[in-house]
Order: C-alpha cells, then structure tokens, then sequence
C-alpha cells in the first residue's frame, strides 16, 4: 500500500466519523416525513370530530397541554369543555414546557424555543438557529435560560442567557455532554438532569452537588421541594424517586412494577407535581408515529402511589413525552416551579411582539443553509444535479457545518448532498438508514434497501428487503435510541462502499426493552445515481 493511499484511506475514515458526529451533534431540523405523513392520516374534519367527541364519564377531568414527540405535534385537551381542545404541528424534539403569561406557552425544541396560544395553538413566536436545545425557561425580566449541549460554538453543557430581545448575554459551559431538563431552585441554582445524576450547579459555572441514582438512564427532570427533598424521573430508568437533602434515596415509586402491565411502562419522562401532592406524569413509548397504541401514555398518581387518573388515546397520539395541567392556573401570568410546584412569579414580563427571531452567532444554522440543502435536495429528486464548477481553493469549514460542497455549507439532510466525495455521500446514506430505523419510516427503509439486499442478524438470522422492513414497521423492531460511531468507509471502487460501524441502541422489540451493542459490516452500491444497502451483517464485539 503506497503513501498516499494509507493518506486517502485515513481521510476517508476521519472524514466519515467528523461527518457522523457532526450529524449527530446538528440532530433534525425538520419533522420527518413519517411524523407529518402520520399527522395527515386524520383529515382537519376528522381531528376536530376526534378532539371535540364526548368523552366517558370519570371522576378526574384535566385541562392540559402535551408534547407528542412521536408525532411532531402539541396537543391541548380539555376534558371538562372538549371545544377548547385543539392539535397543532409542533417543532423538532420538543421537549420543556413553560407558562408564560399574556395567554402564551413557552415551549422548547431543538433549535431554540417557540411560543404559543394556549387558547387556539396558533404558533406566535419562533427563535431558531441553534441545535441541541434540551430546555427553555423564561424569567420575570423577560429574559431567557436554554440549556442543552455544544450551544453557539461552545462544547459541553450550556445554560444560554438571552436578554429581552433575544440576544445573547453569555453562554455558561459544564462539562458533559448530555442534559435533558434544567430547573432553578428557590436557593438561586439550576437542577440539570445530566443522564445518570442530578447536578446541582451555580449559574456562574460552578457544580456544588451531583446526585448519582441507580438505574438512571437519560434523566429527564428534577425539582427541588420546599422540604428541600428532590423529586425526579428517571428516563429508561422507568420510575419516579424522592431524594432526601443528602440525596439518599427515600422512596422510589410510580414504577412499572407498581402500575398495570397495559401501561407499558418503559419511560419516566416530564412530570408535575400538583397542589394536592399528586404527580401527573407522561410515560413516553418511542420515537416516530405508530406508538399510540403502546401503552397508558399519561396518568396521575396520588402520594401513596395509586393511579387516580390516566389518558391515552391512540387515534391522536404516538408518544407523548411531555404534559402539564393547566386545572386552577392564569395563563396571563408567569409561573416556575422553584419550589416543587407551579406558582406564579411575582412579575410577568410583556409578551414580545416579534414573530422570529434567528441566532447568527457562532455555531448558528441558518436560514441561507438550510435553503440551500433544500436546494440540493429538490435538485437530487428532481435528477437535475448541478453541473460541478471547476476546483476551487479549500474553503474554510463554517462552525457546526457538515461539510462545504460546492462552496455552500451544508449543515442537515446530508441525505441530499449532490456533487459531494463519494465518501461523503456514502456517510449521508448510513446516517439517512439511521434515522429510517429510528423512526420506523417504512418507506425511507424501502428506498434505502437495494432489491438484492441480504439483511443478516448476529444471530444468524437472514432477511430480504421486504422481511427487513416489514420486522421494524410492524414493531418486532423497535429501535428507542440507535447510535452509529467508530465508523470507517472503504470505497472499493465508484460504485460500491464497505462500511464498518458499532450499532448502539435501546430497543424495545414486540415491547420487550432490551440494549444492543454490535459491530456491524454494510455492504453499498451505488445504482441509477443513489447509494443502496445490499448486504448486512452483524456480529457481537469480543
């Protein structure tokens, strides 16, 4: 092997894992084409009909607000006056939820925040332009915290401060590289559920406190109660606990060994804690549509831990990942729950009056970006792809791009890249597979898949296209979390690419949660201008 081909193989392989972690790192800009396919399954007719029917008598009725993450939409259901409920497209990883006051509800998503009506789910305000938003908080001064990882060219875990006017005051950087959900506490410190513990840290940077719990397993949100006990969900951990002030464990509840089997517990995901001392908390079942009928989704238990209230209904949802009940709230005020509870602030900032706002600071996704791989996306569907300029100097690498084709920055959607190194293209096909099989996407499995496609397990088990396919449509496949790292691509001539990869993922197959981790051989053509999967094999690492 000369020099210069150890050089090449080198780059390809370096190139390939910059270009997955970047993907990884940048997350979906955009709802699939699954989740938004799955919405319009309902005509407008329909969802009205299905949001308005009388509902069944029962001794607990909640107004509240949902974030179906499966689905892509939020949802309001009022039980007691069914007229007021409604259903709207939300934005990507929606996950935190706030009231706000003027009637409006902050809600994060992976690029920024957005703000809604509570009374029709009108979207009123959107900021955009950053990736890996985990939580949003607004403050009295009007003010914004957004928490999350790698935010605005910075690397760990950051509590981005925005002013009024939505512009950046300073970027607070933790070690890590994961949190879910931030609380603020009475003592003036933010609770971050950092995957396997609990972090109490200042907002000048500094970690007092880390509460480690068994079985912690993505985290997603603490509070700290006016005893000064925390209370916390577990994430795949699949249960609610009580932490003394020490943080020893004082009890844990609201497990799937506690509740009926029908609930499918396999989540802990947001929760709140209610006047009464009854926790209302949503039970998420899985990424992408088809979830609905997967188990009890929301449900309310009482401080001994007996199920008082639960809702799901699989004709509206998929996988509700977050609830808060608005029973006895005004809307027109600010509320936090730096105590436990929901309690009003004692000053409710004005409601903006921009409709939105886009960060351009460093490490920003930006408007011109992503038009322009919709661009080249419309370009490769059409089968018009551009004709390639004469070589250019190196360009430099914009903060948080993929990769630079043809002098535009491409940041998502590397699927659609057109004219890029077949490297590049064979690394967007992988990470399009990847996100086919997290959502259970039938038909991107269908396109991906070559018709000679020899799909084997590291069982031993083989599968053709349509046995591959149908295994993770039909939910014998169910992927909750899946991972692609360590990657390297061999290009073994134009057309046809090896791929080498570990596969990690928490799975759920026929509601049986399990963990994999594998190595994994993929075998690439390249057939009428699209890179096909024709061979696969898995193995378990030594």
């Amino acid at each position: 092997m000369t020099k210069n081909t150890t050089t090449a193989l080198a780059f390809t392989a370096t190139l390939a894992l910059a270009l997955l972690g970047a993907t990884r790192a940048a997350a979906q800009t955009a709802l699939t084409k699954a989740q938004l396919d799955a919405q319009a399954a309902l005509t407008p007719a329909a969802l009205a009909a299905e949001l308005r029917a009388p509902q069944p008598p029962k001794p607990v009725r909640h107004d509240f607000i949902a974030i179906d993450e499966g689905l892509g939409t939020i949802l309001r259901i009022n039980e007691n006056d069914p007229a007021k409920s409604w259903r709207v497209t939300g934005l990507p990883q929606a996950r935190d939820m706030q009231l706000i006051g003027h009637g409006r509800l902050l809600v994060s998503h992976d690029n920024g925040y957005a703000e809604y009506d509570i009374a029709t789910g009108k979207l009123l305000k959107k900021y955009s332009g950053l990736v890996n938003v985990a939580a949003a908080r607004r403050q009295p001064d009007g003010s914004t915290l957004l928490a999350g990882v790698d935010l605005a060219g910075a690397k760990g875990v950051c509590v981005l401060h925005l002013d009024a006017a939505d512009k950046v005051i300073e970027n607070t950087v933790y070690p890590g590289d994961y949190v879910r959900l931030l609380r603020q506490t009475a003592q003036g410190t933010y609770l971050m559920c950092n995957n396997t513990e609990i972090r109490e840290a200042t907002p000048d940077g500094k970690i007092l406190r880390t509460f480690p719990v068994e079985k912690f397993q993505h985290a997603w949100k603490a509070v700290r109660l006016a005893n000064d006990h925390i209370t916390a969900a577990a994430g795949y951990g699949a249960f609610m606990v009580d932490l003394d002030a020490s943080g020893n464990v004082v009890r844990k509840f609201a497990g799937k060994d506690d509740l009926p089997a029908s609930f499918n517990r396999g989540f802990a995901a947001y929760f709140q804690i209610l006047p009464n001392g009854n926790i209302v908390q949503a039970s998420w079942q899985g990424h992408g549509p088809k979830h609905g009928k997967s188990g009890v989704q929301l449900f309310e238990v009482d401080p001994a831990g007996k199920v008082v209230w639960q809702w799901s209904r699989a004709s509206l949802i998929s996988s509700l990942q977050g609830i808060m009940v608005l029973d006895g709230l005004d809307t027109a005020r600010l509320y936090d729950e730096r105590e436990g509870l929901m309690a009003p602030m004692d000053k409710t900032p004005p409601a903006s009056t921009v409709a939105e706002v886009v960060y351009t600071g460093p490490g920003a996704v930006t408007a011109a970006d992503l038009a322009a791989t919709e661009k080249a996306a419309k370009a490769a569907k059409s089968g018009k792809s551009p004709k390639s300029p004469k070589a250019q100097p190196a360009q430099p690498m914009p903060p948080g791009a993929v990769a630079v084709v043809n002098g535009v920055a491409l940041y998502n959607n590397v699927g659609d890249i057109v004219d890029a190194p077949p490297t590049v293209q064979v690394a967007a096909a992988v990470e399009r597979l990847r996100k086919a099989m997290l959502a259970s996407d039938g038909a991107e499995l269908t396109d991906i898949a070559g018709d000679t496609l020899l799909y084997c397990h590291s069982s031993g088990k083989q599968q053709n296209k349509k046995e591959f396919v149908d295994t993770i449509v039909q939910g014998h496949s169910v992927f909750l979390t899946l991972e692609f790292s360590e990657q390297k691509i061999i290009m073994t001539g134009d057309d046809t690419a090896v791929v080498h990869n570990r596969f990690v993922s928490d799975t759920n197959d026929d509601n049986k949660p399990g963990h994999v981790d594998l190595g994994v051989l993929l075998v690439w053509k390249k057939e009428n201008g699209q890179w096909k999967l024709i061979g696969r094999q898995a193995f378990k690492k030594p």
